[in-house]
């Protein structure tokens, strides 16, 4: 069975607990990381999640990460982002 390739957007607190889940799920690969915070942008999400590194650059580029081949996006905004999901939603349909 193929693996579900996944994007998590944004990489606060519960996004890392879910790029850890994802790592650790034999049937999901993250292939996709969006972070809203500069320090965050071109680091490795898995170092960003707090475990080894998975391959994959958090980017802040939404034309780069629209283009990622996704099954699924995790989406966990900040409630003071919300209202930014809504287009970028509209975006990705």
């Amino acid at each position: 069975m193929e693996k579900f390739r996944i994007v998590q957007w944004f990489t606060g607190d519960i996004a890392q607990h879910q790029i850890r889940l994802v790592d650790a799920h034999p049937l999901m690969e993250l292939v996709g990381a969006f972070a809203f915070h500069d320090e965050k942008v071109g680091r490795d999400a898995g170092e960003i999640a707090g475990i080894d590194p998975l391959g994959v650059r958090a980017t802040k580029d939404m034309d780069e990460i629209l283009s990622v081949e996704a099954d699924c996006v995790l989406c966990n905004p900040p409630t003071e982002r919300y209202d930014e999901i809504v287009p970028i939603r509209n975006r990705c349909l």
